[in-house]
């Protein structure tokens, strides 16, 4: 910005200003901030603190990076955290989020003490790190000691083993893992993932290929699952049977509400060639996943709603709402929803349910049950 230009902005109201300031990218806000007191003011002010080490980046587009270039820009944008972070300190505004990007590198663990020494002396809603890989490659992400974790979010992940430990998270509520299975991936285990957490909430993203978790009885289950209650199950590929996802019933007795969504995404799936050069499995995306329940007689006391997304009138799918029916005593309802859809895969979507096929669908799944559970068949786009 120009001189006369900030001149101009500091005389706005600081409700204007600060909110002119957070459209802007925080690098060239701290930048300016160094010019005027009333700047500085206004930066300790903003509800979020968003950096990217891009930023702090060469700027020659198509030159392959550096490790010096990796190491460099880290260490810009930890002096840039540092900057804004540490001037914020005894600021009564609370940061409703603090998002940084920046690369594995020696200067990791600082960005990490900083932004954790500013949760201890101010008001922080939510935090979210984005760690760029740059020219190694992370195994395993080693959790040990962070006591006001509630959010851990692990997206794709290389190690043929386990791709994370949780230590001390007492605060951990929801975990959620995207991932594509490849062949080096062995099944996971929840039991020993989760290990010493006690979630509510549990997302799994299969992203339409291979199966990684392994079915487990409710021994080993009940001491990370006693207490959740939301649990989904997303993009499993529709070669897959359903039945496997019945050990989340047996091992999770707290358990309200379960949602399926089983979709191929073809504009995220590698065919051809390709499969065998990135390491995809050419072996079923379910195999290994046979399941048994503990008890002969499975009974589940809590859940209350099963919503399907993907639903066809295919015996899998009937047969699988049949199952949870006749498992969960209370359940309450049955939401059946069609392929939702994606706009990058350009499919043909089906027809809206008609209601002879619904009479249909609902007559199968009843058929020798003596339930009062709604079955609905929602709009496409609407939740109920």
């Amino acid at each position: 910005m120009l001189d006369n230009e900030v001149d101009r902005l500091s005389k706005l109201p600081d409700d204007v200003l600060l909110n002119i300031v957070e459209r802007l990218d925080i690098t060239e806000v701290a930048r300016t901030a160094i010019l005027s007191r009333r700047w500085k003011q206004i930066l300790d002010m903003l509800s979020k603190v968003i950096l990217t080490v891009c930023s702090f980046g060469p700027k020659h587009a198509r030159r392959k990076l550096t490790s010096e270039d990796i190491a460099r820009a880290n260490t810009t944008m930890l002096e840039a955290t540092r900057s804004i972070l540490e001037s914020r300190t005894g600021s009564l505004y609370t940061i409703q989020l603090i998002s940084l990007k920046f690369y594995l590198g020696d200067d990791s663990i600082f960005i990490g003490q900083t932004v954790a020494n500013t949760i201890a002396t101010q008001k922080v809603a939510s935090v979210e790190f984005t760690i760029f890989i740059g020219i190694g490659c992370l195994q395993r992400v080693d959790l040990k000691w962070v006591p006001k974790l509630t959010v851990a979010k692990f997206n794709m992940f290389q190690s043929s083993d386990d791709p994370f430990s949780l230590g001390y998270v007492p605060l951990l509520q929801t975990v959620s893992i995207i991932n594509t299975g490849l062949s080096r991936h062995k099944m996971l285990k929840l039991s020993e993932l989760l290990h010493k957490t006690s979630i509510s909430n549990l997302h799994l993203n299969f992203k339409s290929e291979k199966i990684w978790v392994r079915p487990e009885g409710r021994k080993q289950l009940l001491p990370v699952f006693h207490k959740l209650s939301l649990v989904n199950l997303f993009n499993i590929s529709v070669e897959c049977d359903l039945t496997w996802t019945m050990f989340i019933l047996q091992g999770a007795p707290t358990l309200k509400k379960l949602c399926i969504m089983v979709q191929d995404h073809l504009c995220e799936m590698i065919k051809g060639k390709r499969r065998y050069m990135y390491d995809f499995s050419e072996e079923k995306k379910d195999k290994g996943l046979e399941w048994e329940p503990s008890a002969p007689d499975l009974k589940h006391h809590n859940l209350a709603e099963l919503r399907i997304y993907g639903f066809k009138e295919e015996d899998k799918f009937v047969r699988y709402a049949r199952n949870v029916m006749e498992a969960a005593v209370n359940l309450e309802a049955v939401y059946l929803h069609e392929n939702p859809g994606c706009k990058k895969c350009k499919c043909i979507l089906p027809n809206e349910w008609m209601r002879s096929e619904t009479l249909l669908i609902r007559n199968k799944i009843n058929e020798g049950i003596c339930s009062n559970v709604g079955i609905h068949f929602p709009s496409r786009g609407r939740e109920y």
